[in-house]
């Protein structure tokens, strides 16, 4: 038996059902770091990425690394199932097209936001960080709609209306 192989075929399948649940494609993933090629060879266990490749794609899946492996269990989705509208909307952002970025973000913080019935109002590790890098960039394109009081109570109060 060939056990790195195995082991590269396991994180290659994580990796490839986290893309899956987020809704991102091998492109996606890919981004300017690697190509869809990479990805898809990752994923089939036939690559095993260096250390900076996995903090890479596990930053673009968002999750840590160490997520990445047997026996850690992989996030449902939750606040991080948001990362991909934010991705787009900075895309969109850059593009100038800053009405599509900011119903993306408004999307994405909503999405990063909601909680399960029970749940508190407790922010998991990296969520406030996901939620105020939302809005800095959202008021950023309000600002370049002229919108600079909406803008500021975006940063002021977290509110996106």
């Amino acid at each position: 038996m060939n056990a790195p192989f195995e082991d590269a075929a396991a994180l290659g399948e994580r990796i490839r059902r986290r893309r899956k649940l987020l809704r991102m494609t091998q492109e996606d993933l890919a981004g300017s770091n690697f190509s869809r090629s990479y990805i898809c060879q990752v994923e089939k266990g036939r690559i095993r990425p260096s250390l900076n490749a996995l903090e890479s794609i596990a930053a673009r899946l968002g999750i840590s690394p160490a997520e990445l492996f047997p026996g850690t269990p992989l996030p449902d989705g939750g606040w991080q199932a948001a990362h991909p509208l934010r991705i787009a909307a900075i895309s969109n952002l850059l593009a100038g097209d800053y009405k599509k970025a900011i119903a993306l973000f408004t999307r994405a913080m909503a999405k990063a936001q909601a909680k399960s019935p029970g749940e508190g109002i407790h922010l998991e590790p990296g969520q406030e960080i996901f939620l105020a890098e939302c809005r800095l960039f959202m008021a950023v394109a309000l600002m370049f709609e002229g919108r600079f009081g909406h803008a500021a109570r975006v940063l002021e109060d977290g509110t996106d209306e």
